[in-house]
């Protein structure tokens, strides 16, 4: 399988890429300012009490790296299992890159699909900010709005908030749906958010990268943030052994495990498609995800053998010459992979090829310990 990365300069400079392997020094020192910084920070930190509108409980799940420990996953297997045992539930997420990050407003998915926001002190449906942002630059609705996870959890039927403000979030949420849980996806660092319980996830294979600090790493904190966390799941664990160098950063914690199974392809409605409707078709992949390596090694696990995987950064905003790239990838009329985060950025830009993504999803077999 032949890869082409297309990523783009500041993203080199923070993996090292190529000959820029030689600012590893400059590297090494912005880590260090960037642990002063995070001192400064956890200093001034006050704990602000818990949202005050509903009876509901708050529980955080994030991560130390940044991204491609599985959290979207992981949240929407404990959304499901609380879902399954009658439980009201609400995803309050930042929705990194949307228009409503961007902007500082709350956006609201409710069950059925339609989306409300936060305008002027008021909460108002889409149809009506479209009046209220005529002429003004930028989409009010769909996944500009929402970012690709919030999408994800609209598509699954999902009750979400998606707002820069952690605290504002789960009030806008407790007010909307009246959960009686409000699962926060990413929200590990915010320490100035109360929460009921603060689950962190480690990947199984490498549980704190390299060990080192952004930019001269992985972590967003120190290894000895863990301490924070009340529950630790190990992700992509193919079995329930806690990885050496994270046995006394979680010692006296509770710890579960999770796997992550694939579950089939699905199109761009959700639909699940076979694995025979590639059949003499070339496969081309491309993802823009944190560890797109574990993507492509998901397919090849499925006996698909794609040509070539097309890698971009992190929640990548995909344009027409991106899609000119992929299609130059291949002579022929291929079959084009990606992933579920990404698959609602792409289709538009696809007519008639078939366009498909890879439906992955998180297994917590001891998850009913999870609130014991």
């Amino acid at each position: 399988m032949r890869i082409i990365e297309r990523y783009p300069l500041g993203l080199k400079l923070f993996l090292g890429k190529g000959w820029y392997v030689l600012l590893g020094p400059i590297r090494f020192f912005l880590a260090v300012l960037y642990g002063i910084y995070l001192d400064i920070k956890r200093d001034g930190r006050k704990r602000e009490p818990s949202a005050s509108i509903g009876n509901f409980q708050v529980i955080s799940i994030g991560n130390l790296e940044a991204g491609g420990s599985g959290k979207t996953p992981v949240t929407l297997a404990i959304a499901s299992y609380l879902m399954k045992k009658g439980k009201r539930v609400a995803v309050v997420t930042r929705g990194y890159g949307s228009a409503a990050e961007k902007k500082g407003m709350s956006v609201a998915v409710v069950p059925d699909g339609e989306v409300v926001h936060e305008f002027d002190g008021r909460w108002i449906l889409s149809t009506e900010l479209e009046k209220q942002m005529e002429g003004r630059k930028g989409k009010v609705a769909g996944i500009e709005v929402t970012g690709d996870e919030g999408y994800i959890y609209m598509s699954r039927k999902i009750p979400v908030v998606i707002d820069p403000n952690r605290s504002r979030g789960i009030e806008s949420a407790g007010h909307l749906f009246r959960p009686d849980y409000i699962l926060l996806d990413d929200a590990f660092r915010h320490t100035e958010v109360s929460v009921d319980l603060n689950i962190l996830l480690l990947d199984a294979r490498r549980p704190f990268g390299n060990h080192r600090l952004i930019p001269a790493g992985t972590l967003r904190e120190r290894p000895e943030a863990a301490e924070r966390a009340d529950v630790v799941i190990f992700t992509r664990s193919d079995g329930r052994s806690i990885p050496p160098d994270a046995r006394t950063l979680t010692k006296g914690k509770k710890i579960l495990f999770a796997r992550h199974e694939v579950s089939g392809l699905v199109d761009g409605d959700g639909n699940r498609v076979s694995i025979e409707s590639l059949e003499g078709r070339e496969v081309i992949l491309f993802s823009g995800i944190a560890r797109p390596e574990s993507f492509e090694r998901s397919m090849t696990g499925m006996g698909i053998e794609p040509t070539v995987s097309i890698r971009f950064e992190d929640h990548h905003d995909y344009s027409e010459a991106d899609v000119d790239v992929m299609r130059g990838a291949s002579a022929g009329k291929p079959a084009y992979i990606t992933t579920e985060k990404d698959i609602n950025k792409v289709k538009g830009f696809f007519d008639d090829d078939l366009l498909l993504a890879l439906r992955v999803e998180a297994v917590i077999p001891d998850i009913e310990s999870l609130l014991g």
